[in-house]
């Protein structure tokens, strides 16, 4: 019992060590494109299930007030009951926040 006990500790501390070198990381260096996608997805899979998703995958410039950040631009189109929407998102790669999700108006014919 006392083996068992210290194996799921052992486990526990590694699993917490990994996620804080992870996080480390991604202070130090900012997130990926990927996981800004994630970041995003993850705010809005409440309301439905994901279909698709885009990003560039390199950072562009985004001129924000008086400082300069580097953000991803993406996009994702979902499922809200029977409709199809698509959205377009910014993310700062320093920090993770969303700046900005835009839903993009579906001009096909009915």
């Amino acid at each position: 019992m006392a083996k068992a006990s210290l194996s799921k500790l052992s486990l526990y501390l590694a699993v917490s060590a990994g996620a804080y070198f992870v996080g480390e990381a991604i202070a130090k260096h900012g997130l990926s494109a990927n996981q800004a996608v994630k970041l995003v997805c993850d705010q809005f899979k409440p309301r439905g299930p994901i279909i698709g998703t885009w990003v560039m995958e390199h950072a562009m410039r985004y001129p924000d007030h008086d400082r300069l950040t580097y953000i991803y631009h993406g996009g994702f189109r979902q499922q809200v009951g029977y409709d199809l929407l698509e959205y377009e998102f910014i993310v700062d790669r320093k920090t993770g926040e969303i700046i900005e999700v835009t839903q993009i108006e579906n001009d096909a014919a009915d």
